[in-house]
């Protein structure tokens, strides 16, 4: 703790043991002060999560806090384990007429008026770091996430080959990727239009969803192109999971209308490999499967098995 925060600190401390010392302590500067030191912390993050945690962290200094969860559009954040205490507390976080969530807060005793100013200026110290932050993640998700089908996107995907290429380098198991391309698409399009061709690409990426594994990856690359990284890939989990689509893709019903199938083509990582072999390999995989006649599995070449 640093000689500006010491002061503010024993201040509140004694104030929260005795609600009346507030009264007093309110008109002093020490509540400026904290509501800077508040401010400067909150400065050096930009995750919601880590700033409810400083938030609640700067309260108990100075009042009986036991529990904070924060509500938004978004979902439910708690910046502690949340405990059920004597009052509760729920105030809505506006900006200029704008509500960005509720904060619910419970403390171990009931506040005094005093308590309750500061508390109220503490919270808005929070709220434009707050809204800043929300925005920013909100931000980062239309980067990552596919806005048509909610999958995840390009950019996602570079990062996500990289995460595991890295873990295949430390801990030895093989993944794999996984090229898709629909059949047919391109007729769905031109015959029954845009609005038509976007219902048939959010129903196949949810049959991709539900046949992939809880820590396989799925994106889409744009039009009918979508990518899958299966980890812990083997030759058995690999035509297994591309038999899986193929059927799904054959039982929904809307894909089935228009008799939209899939082609994939794989190809696993192997050592030495940058994204860029991976994907020619796959892409390669995934031509010979259309030309074979569509709705087929190919596996690289180089790996000497097709299916």
């Amino acid at each position: 703790m640093t000689t500006s925060t010491w002061f503010p600190y024993k201040f509140f401390s004694l104030a929260r043991r005795h609600p009346l010392f507030l009264n007093t302590l309110v008109k002093q500067s020490s509540v400026d002060r904290s509501a800077v030191n508040l401010l400067t912390d909150l400065q050096s993050t930009m995750k919601p999560e880590e700033l409810l945690a400083i938030f609640h962290q700067h309260i108990r200094y100075c009042l009986p806090i036991c529990g904070l969860t924060f509500t938004h559009l978004d979902g439910v954040l708690s910046s502690a384990l949340f405990e059920k205490g004597a009052e509760s507390v729920c105030e809505k976080i506006l900006i200029e007429g704008q509500e960005i969530g509720t904060l619910d807060i419970e403390f171990e005793q009931t506040l005094s008026s005093a308590q309750k100013k500061v508390l109220t200026i503490l919270i808005n110290v929070l709220a434009f770091p707050l809204k800043n932050s929300l925005a920013y993640q909100a931000m980062k998700t239309l980067a990552l996430v596919d806005s048509l089908t909610g999958l995840a996107n390009r950019n996602q995907f570079d990062m996500s080959f990289k995460n595991m290429m890295h873990r295949n380098h430390n801990q030895s198991h093989s993944f794999a990727m996984m090229v898709l391309d629909l059949d047919n698409f391109k007729w769905v399009n031109d015959t029954f239009g845009h609005q038509m061709g976007d219902l048939v690409l959010m129903s196949f990426a949810k049959v991709l969803k539900r046949c992939c594994r809880e820590h396989d990856a799925v994106f889409r690359f744009g039009g009918d192109e979508f990518t899958l990284l299966l980890d812990q890939a083997t030759q058995q989990t690999i035509p297994d999971i591309a038999n899986r689509i193929r059927d799904a893709v054959l039982e929904d019903r809307l894909l089935a209308q228009f008799k939209v199938t899939c082609s994939i083509g794989c190809a696993s990582y192997q050592k030495g490999d940058e994204m860029s072999n991976v994907f020619e390999r796959a892409d390669l995989a995934l031509y010979r499967a259309k030309e074979n006649g569509k709705n087929g599995f190919e596996l690289s070449e180089n790996e000497k098995l097709t299916y």
